[in-house]
């Protein structure tokens, strides 16, 4: 029914004719030979075709298949001669050749075994191909000459005159040799038709791939679909790399076509292209549907091709869960199993996903560290996945194999993956510290890492704080992650903790930013214990003291506000002197200005302003002593303009005396009295 049915299409007829052929039941060959010789066009073409794929079918077939070689229509004469084409003997040769050099028949016969006998490879057919082409005035010499280049994998340029000298040469060679150098040119031309194959399909998906991209993505999926059921093996590739980029960033699939997509994704793990299969596991193991577990392992018990296997044992880690840790301890115990590494990824993946119950947790553990145990150091990318896989697992037994597999003697991948482990069983964590020395960079920063997850002591703090100078550590990633480690484990210390610590910084461009960013934080985790603020308010003090002695005004300015803002939330005495540093200093330097006159007038506690202008009296006096009137007008207008605090009349009527003989001309300015006693009485000390 399903060759002889009403509108169906080829491939289907097609298919009812192979599966006939390959059951092989007693009726089957009475049933072809009664469809050839029927009127059923599509059904004949289906069964011929079905035929030309089988080597050597039964000679029941000879006689209906010669007869189509007269049918009218082109398509059923090829598929006659592609299906006459597949008998090794039987006489089919000599039926053709009489066939084609019989001028009495019609000449669409004649040309039909013409064909015919181009795709048999026998001597016999080509001794009969050569007998056509010699007849000079045929109709069939030329197609014969075609033919015979095609049944021989040679070339004559068209030139009968060389192919008869050719068949003069070789016609007479053993019939060994003969078909050796027949093999030789047929596989030549096969490599070469192959080459031109593959050439066409990657064109055509790359025109495939261009389509899709342009078709908007609400009218992808009819696409994706036909793409997937293509008879292309590259097509359905394309396909299932498209699918599996969609999943890969995070995109649903068309929403017209998920289910069916789905599905034929699922299909295509029993392709006949080894390739496809493991696309299509690939493609399966994204849907992360544990449903599809029951589908790997059954795939698995049948699959020969070891990288399908891979494929296959690599999705369970994605897709499976308790189902599958006992096929997978049974690869993973099997030594000559290629796909043993992955198995043991598996094992880890699942333990990552956190599907696996506490006994099969345990026995995996334990098979694990048998299997590192009996792994030699020679096969390093196995006993990396191993230690990748026992992180996973995190038990703390494993720690003692950790700290053994980062000595020196290991590959350096699997004294990353044991630092790795050491951070996920948080145990034996001292281990780690020669290895931040290590001389291979991508060792010491995995032990960096590790280290900065799990450090806890001055011991661990030491380790990392030895990465921060460049002529410790060269690479500036090892060092950001050092210190960002660093400043994790002292934000919850004491203020002279940090500070002791911050008195070892190494001096780099970066100190001052590391200074600013570990007083910040250690601030905002003392932001509720007043005497706490009020030792960081000192430490603060002490910086901006520091940096104004190493003319890095700025950042002085910046500290001293810090330790005003700090000094005043803790109500502490020393706030006075670290805003009067803050005022001398900004006035000095030409920084006071209305945001710093602010920070320094809000809030509570007020700051006295008589101490405030004792702290700038003397400079100003020594400047306008010296000469530098132009200093001083500047000074007094930006304090007066922007007080700092309250001031008194005394001081007010002070300043405006100063600011006067500031500005009055040279020959005529004596200082006033005010003025020259505090000059008299205060040292000319320089600005720093």
């Amino acid at each position: 029914m399903l060759i002889q049915g009403p509108n169906l299409p080829l491939n289907a007829r097609r298919t009812g004719a192979r599966e006939l052929l390959r059951l092989g039941w007693p009726e089957t060959v009475n049933c072809l030979v009664g469809v050839l010789a029927s009127d059923n066009k599509p059904a004949r073409l289906a069964v011929a075709l079905a035929l030309a794929d089988v080597p050597d079918p039964d000679d029941a077939y000879i006689e209906p298949l010669i007869s189509m070689l007269a049918d009218p229509d082109a398509d059923l004469r090829h598929a006659a001669a592609a299906a006459l084409a597949g008998y090794r003997d039987s006489g089919v040769s000599a039926r053709l050749r009489e066939m084609m050099l019989d001028v009495s028949q019609p000449a669409v016969l004649r040309l039909a075994a013409v064909e015919a006998l181009g795709a048999i490879n026998k001597r016999s057919a080509v001794a009969a191909l050569v007998e056509a082409v010699a007849l000079p005035d045929s109709a069939i010499a030329q197609p014969a000459l075609e033919a015979l280049e095609r049944s021989t994998a040679m070339d004559f340029g068209g030139d009968a005159g060389r192919a008869l000298a050719w068949w003069e040469q070789s016609q007479s060679e053993p019939l060994p040799d003969w078909q050796q150098g027949q093999i030789d040119r047929l596989v030549r031309r096969s490599r070469e038709l192959e080459q031109d194959l593959r050439e066409l399909e990657l064109r055509l998906v790359e025109s495939y791939r261009a389509e899709y991209i342009r078709t908007p993505e609400a009218e992808r999926g009819p696409l994706l679909q036909n793409y997937l059921k293509d008879r292309s093996a590259l097509v359905r590739l394309l396909g299932l790399e498209l699918v599996q980029r969609q999943l890969g960033e995070g995109k649903p699939l068309p929403a017209d076509a998920a289910t069916s997509v789905r599905e034929l994704t699922r299909e295509l793990l029993g392709d006949a292209d080894p390739a496809v299969r493991v696309a299509s596991v690939q493609t399966v193991a994204r849907f992360r549907d544990a449903a599809d577990a029951e589908r790997f392992l059954s795939a698995l018990a049948v699959e020969r091709r070891a990288n399908v296997c891979q494929a296959l044992v690599n999705g369970l880690g994605y897709v499976g869960g308790g189902e599958a840790c006992e096929t997978l301890l049974k690869i993973v115990r099997s030594q000559d199993n290629p796909a043993r590494a992955e198995a043991v990824a598996a094992l880890g993946r699942q333990a990552e996903r956190g599907v696996l119950g506490a006994a099969e947790r345990d026995a995996i553990a334990d098979e694990l560290l048998k299997l590192f145990a009996e792994t030699p150091p020679a096969q390093a990318a196995l006993r990396e996945r191993v230690l990748w896989a026992m992180a996973q697992i995190a038990d703390p037994g494993f720690a003692t194999a950790f700290s053994q597999a980062l000595c020196e003697r290991e590959a350096p991948l699997v004294r990353q993956a044991a630092a790795r482990g050491i951070a996920a069983v948080k145990a034996q964590i001292e281990a780690l510290i020669p290895v931040t020395r290590d001389a291979d960079l991508t060792v010491r920063r995995t032990a960096v890492e590790a280290l900065a997850d799990c450090a806890c002591t001055d011991e661990h703090l030491a380790a990392l704080w030895e990465r921060l100078a460049p002529s410790s550590e060269p690479d500036a990633a090892v060092r950001r992650i050092s210190w960002r480690a660093a400043v994790k484990l002292l934000s919850g210390r004491s203020v002279a903790e940090v500070e002791g610590w911050l008195g070892r910084l190494p001096d780099t461009e970066e100190r001052d930013a590391q200074v600013d960013e570990l007083l910040a934080v250690l601030e905002a985790s003392l932001a509720k214990v007043p005497e706490g603020l009020r030792e960081l308010g000192r430490v603060w003090t002490r910086v901006g003291a520091q940096r104004a002695a190493q003319n890095k005004t700025d950042l002085a300015i910046a500290a001293y506000l810090a330790a005003v803002r700090n000094l005043r939330m803790s109500q502490a005495p020393e706030l006075t002197e670290a805003a009067q540093a803050l005022l001398r200093l900004s006035l000095l330097n030409e920084r006071y200005d209305e945001s710093l006159a602010s920070a320094l007038a809000k809030g509570s506690p007020a700051l006295d302003g008589g101490a405030l202008w004792e702290a700038v009296r003397p400079e100003l006096a020594a400047r306008l002593n010296a000469g530098n009137a132009q200093q001083v007008i500047q000074m007094l207008s930006s304090l007066r303009q922007h007080p700092p605090a309250a001031f008194s009349e005394e001081i007010t009527n002070e300043m405006s005396a100063l600011l006067a003989q500031a500005q009055a001309p040279p020959a005529s300015a004596p200082a006033s009295a005010p003025a020259t006693q505090a000059a008299q009485s205060q040292p000319q000390d320089a600005a720093p």
